[in-house]
């Protein structure tokens, strides 16, 4: 049995900028797509995204937060400079009628990807020059696609990727 080929993954630039947003703990917060800095949503926050494309420099998502996706308008595109953490029991959900997760693709140019254990997660992360972690309990629906992709036990990954989305520059 010959090994697969090689899968070559495009290259990932992010030009991200602007102003930082905190979501304290409990809160909410929406945001229209645009540039950004650091976004940091603390435990038990909710944030609320809509189609089109958001860019930040870091992206921390707290524990038992949640990420709610209006996808009414079209496709999802994230792009995260330097790192992109969704710690324990973060929840993603698609609140609109239409959409699924071929519809959301995370692009990280460089930093770890870390998707924490008990989380439920929805897209195509796409960091070809970093490690991504899908942890202990954590489920997906979409694709993992890193220079590493480490899968711990107990995980779901159920396969949706967002193939047109990936290769747009």
């Amino acid at each position: 049995v010959s090994p697969p080929p090689e899968l070559s993954l495009p290259g990932v630039t992010v030009a991200a900028g602007g102003e930082n947003n905190t979501v304290a703990s409990g809160g909410t917060l929406s945001l229209d797509p645009g540039s950004y800095g650091k976004l940091r949503v603390w435990e038990g926050a909710t944030l609320n995204l809509r189609s089109g494309a958001y860019a930040f420099t870091v992206v921390k998502i707290g524990p038992n937060a949640q990420v709610l996706l209006d996808l009414s308008q079209g496709q999802l595109l994230i792009d995260v400079r330097d790192e992109l953490a969704l710690k324990e029991g973060t929840q993603m959900e698609i609140v609109s009628i239409t959409g699924t997760a071929a519809d959301i693709v995370f692009r990280v140019a460089r930093g770890e990807v870390d998707l924490r254990d008990g989380g439920y997660f929805l897209g195509t992360f796409l960091a070809p020059d970093s490690v991504i972690e899908l942890h202990e309990d954590a489920s997906i629906i979409g694709a993992l696609l890193g220079w590493e992709v480490d899968v711990e036990q107990r995980t779901t990954v159920i396969g949706m990727p967002a193939v047109e989305l990936v290769a747009q520059p």
